[in-house]
């Protein structure tokens, strides 16, 4: 396959054909007419804006700048409240159970979203055992270890004080039962009070419940 050159080629379209002379020409105008009105493509527009305008954009550029500022100094305020609460309540919980005796279960804790996106502690509670033993003197000590798992912390809450008072409650009717049992025995009968008390549970009832201390 051969090619003709380009500046031939339109000298033999044009001897050939003389129509396409015209309409070369004229293509070959109207080209040169839309290259020589092209605008200048590095050329710019140019806007004038005002003083007041100017001084407007800058106040409204400090107000964002401020905006975005005071937001993110509340963020970090909060942030900082949440971290606080988060160890307060683990320690606080923490407190009840290290001291609980066997007779809490374990820690229910409650969340907060902070605004970084994370979970934070901000609540708490243990449940713990108040029923009265097979025995008054083992309720009495076990009382005591409960009133002593809910005023354990350093700052007790309205629910451990109502719990550490429940427990007192307790612990003094099993002394007054545990003084009653005494009394009503004769001396020669008198045995240990770990086995004298064996035949009077089956009378006694202790019915189970269960407090939570926060």
């Amino acid at each position: 396959m051969f090619t003709i050159p380009v500046g031939y080629r339109y000298a033999w379209q044009s001897a050939q054909h003389p129509t396409i002379q015209s309409l070369n020409s004229g293509d070959f105008e109207h080209r040169k007419y839309k290259t020589t009105t092209n605008h200048n493509p590095t050329s710019f527009d140019k806007v004038t804006i005002s003083e007041k305008g100017s001084r407007l954009a800058l106040n409204q550029d400090k107000d964002l700048k401020s905006s975005k500022m005071t937001h993110n100094n509340t963020d970090q305020h909060t942030l900082q409240k949440l971290h606080q609460k988060d160890r307060k309540v683990k320690l606080h919980e923490n407190a009840h159970l290290s001291n609980s005796g066997g007779y809490a279960r374990a820690t229910t804790f409650s969340y907060t979203k902070g605004p970084d996106g994370h979970q934070y502690v901000t609540g708490g509670e243990v449940a713990i055992d108040v029923a009265a033993a097979t025995t008054p003197q083992q309720t009495i000590t076990k009382m005591k270890t409960v009133r002593r798992a809910a005023l354990a912390p350093n700052d007790p809450s309205p629910a451990d004080f109502k719990v550490a008072a429940k427990a007192a409650m307790r612990e003094i009717s099993a002394r007054r039962e545990l003084q009653t049992t005494k009394s009503n025995i004769p001396d020669e009968e008198k045995i240990p009070s770990s086995q004298q008390y064996s035949h009077h549970t089956q009378k006694t009832k202790y019915s189970p419940n269960n407090s939570n201390i926060r």
